[in-house]
């Protein structure tokens, strides 16, 4: 399925031609709900980047940080108010915030130090120009279910919006399921207990 695609199939569904110029407002609203809601194995990207200085600039499709390495050192978050805390000296970092669009450092890594992300990424969005992504290939329907719904609450066709909304969640919710599969496998993991 492409971006026309998914267009041809809400003009159809939707059966009226005064929502066809809303349609793409319908498909960056879904995707800002599901770019909050999801989180599958096909977001989760790593990235390499190098220091220079105390701040490195956010990738453009960062959505949320799973782990930070400078170097082998793994560091821990901190917030902002703590960060305000700790003293503006070099070193090898043990601790990350994220303000402002940057990722912070502290203590202060030297220039060209190598900084591996483990993130989970925005899903990119469906555009004339970016036909397809990961998502609308592996779950059309849940792109559709959404659109429809936003498409009725725009409209107010109130007795309908139940029914796509239970719809919507039910695809995400199948999403998930896969999800956990791909990441843990068929079965779910045992503990392992030692030998008597």
């Amino acid at each position: 399925m492409t971006y026309s695609d998914l267009v041809s199939d809400l003009e159809a569904y939707l059966n009226r031609t005064d929502f066809t110029t809303r349609i793409p407002r319908f498909i960056e609203l879904t995707e800002a709900r599901l770019n909050r809601l999801l989180e599958d194995p096909d977001m989760e990207v790593i990235a390499t980047a190098v220091t220079a200085g105390q701040y490195l600039g956010l990738p453009d499709d960062f959505g949320e940080m799973r782990s930070i390495n400078v170097g082998t050192y793994r560091l821990d978050q901190a917030t902002a108010a703590d960060f305000s805390g700790f003293p503006s000296i070099s070193g090898i970092p043990s601790t990350y915030g994220i303000f402002d669009g940057q990722i912070a450092f502290a203590p202060i890594p030297a220039t060209g130090s190598g900084v591996t992300l483990l993130y989970t990424r925005k899903i990119p969005a469906l555009t004339v120009s970016n036909p397809t992504n990961w998502l609308l290939t592996r779950a059309p329907d849940l792109y559709l279910y959404g659109c429809l719904l936003q498409a009725h609450v725009f409209g107010w066709f109130d007795e309908r919006v139940a029914m796509f909304k239970s719809a919507f969640d039910e695809a995400i919710q199948e999403l998930r399921t896969d999800g956990e599969r791909r990441r843990l496998g068929a079965a779910p993991l045992a503990p392992r207990l030692g030998r008597t």
